[in-house]
Formats: C-alpha cells, structure tokens, sequence
C-alpha cells in the first residue's frame, strides 16, 4: 500500500522563504516533509516547527486536515531551512 502511495507522490524542493501552504486557502494536497525545517504560523503567529531528515529516518506531514474536512487550510506553514523536500 504504501508504495502504491508513493507512486502517485511527486517530489518538490522549496527555498528559504517560501510558503507551501497558507492559512485559509482551499487544501488540494498533502505534504510529507522528509528534508528540512518549517515554521508553523496561525493567524500570523509562530506556533510550532516541523523538522525533518531523511537520513535519521524522521519525517513530518501536513496539510491531511484541510482534505479529510473539507475544511480551509487551518494553518500557515513556510520554509525556514535553506530548502526543504516534501512529497
């Protein structure tokens, strides 16, 4: 099963700054970060971080709420590591 997952999966690489999901916005996807770090921002407002390596094995997702509610994006999440990979 899960490789049938990763199969449908597609790598994308983000820069310092850049903001993969906003708070509010309709979610269309899921994300696993397997590389890097990010900042969890609601309302504005540093909450929480994500951080990830793949060479230790840890991995962190996000995004699966606005999908499995149909709910809004409850949260903002943007890159503060050089760059971060997520499927």
């Amino acid at each position: 099963e899960r490789m049938k997952i990763a199969q449908h999966m597609t790598e994308m690489t983000y820069k310092k700054g850049d903001v993969i999901i906003v708070q509010g916005d309709v979610g269309h996807s899921f994300y696993v970060l397997h590389e890097g770090e990010c900042h969890v921002l609601k309302n504005g407002q540093h909450v929480g971080n994500y951080s990830a390596d793949l060479a230790k094995g840890i991995a962190h997702h996000f995004g699966e709420l606005a999908l499995l509610k149909d709910e809004p994006r409850a949260a903002t999440i943007v890159v503060v590591s050089e760059t971060a990979q997520v499927l």
